[in-house]
Order: structure tokens, then sequence, then C-alpha cells
């Protein structure tokens, strides 16, 4: 049984928000290994819930044959490995080890993952009856507060931890936090 439209995208906006989050936590904090192994487990059921779903049905909707961003697809899967790149050796290797490596390599998946999942977003209301897009719209709106409210309070916890010696900027509104 397909999931209807809207609460597929409801989903998949809340593990976004959820994955953003995590990566949040993980600039201001040191995360554990398993911390770094459940971010990568949520990542890849989230994947596997885009591609059996979202996909197929951005995919029978006459206006997705517009062209996606240039190199969506390819770029999701350099995403993917980068990040699999990341969630591994962070998860075999301690990131109280190397933190300034850590925090490079966080920036780094952040803004990448960050990025796709505005490209992503940007696709949702094509899968949507009229209603939903309504509905979807009034969502938005609650959502984008609330992601302004993120960026802005995870800038000030960034800026108070006595842990993080280098800054980590979060992509969370299509620009830096």
């Amino acid at each position: 049984m397909e999931p209807q439209a809207f609460h597929l995208v409801t989903l998949l906006r809340k593990q976004h928000d959820y994955l953003l989050t995590q990566l949040a936590a993980f600039a201001i904090g040191i995360p554990s290994r398993e911390d770094i192994k459940e971010f990568w487990t949520l990542l890849l059921s989230h994947t596997a819930l885009e591609e059996r779903h979202f996909h197929p049905a951005l995919a029978k909707v006459p206006e997705a044959s517009r062209p996606a961003p240039k190199g969506f697809e390819s770029t999701g899967k350099k995403l993917l490995l980068s990040v699999k790149a990341f969630a591994a050796r962070w998860s075999d290797e301690a990131p109280q080890g190397d933190h300034a490596a850590f925090l490079s390599e966080l920036q780094e998946v952040s803004s990448g993952l960050g990025l796709r999942i505005l490209e992503e977003e940007k696709l949702f209301p094509l899968i949507l009856n009229e209603a939903e897009r309504a509905q979807y719209r009034f969502l938005e709106q609650e959502q984008q507060a609330l992601r302004t409210f993120m960026s802005e309070f995870t800038e000030k916890l960034a800026d108070s931890s006595p842990k993080s010696g280098k800054k980590i900027r979060l992509v969370v509104n299509g620009e830096g936090g």
C-alpha cells in the first residue's frame, strides 16, 4: 500500500529536520560512536524510503519531467558515499581523538546534506494534490520559523561551547546558520 503523498512528505520533512538537528548536535558537542552509527542508520532508512516511495511518486507527475537540479542523482550518490565514509571513520575512531578533523569533515557533510535536503524539499509539492499543497504551505511556514530558531540557537551554542575550538556553520535554510 502506497503511503498518501502528504503523509510521505510530512515524514520525509520530519526526518530531514531530525538529521539536521543531529548534525547540529554533533557540531556543539562530541558525539559517541553509537550516535554516529544511529545517524547513519537513520540516513540509510530515509534514503530507502525516498527510493521506494518518493522517487516513484515523483516520476508519475508530469511536472516532475522538468529537469531536476543539474547532477541531482549523481550528487545524491556522491553525498551518500561521503556520509558513509564519515560515519565509518567516526564510528570506529573516537571523534575526540582528532576533534579538529572531525569538525572539518562534519562541516563538509553538514553543508552537502543541508543543500541536498533543500533541493529535495523543492520537489515535494510536485507529488501533492491541491488540497495537500495548501496544507503543505502552512506547515512549510511553521517549519521555516522552527529552522530559523534552530539555526540561531545552534550558532549561539557553538559560540559558547567550550568543547568546540572551531565554529561550525550549519546549512539549514539555504544559508549558513
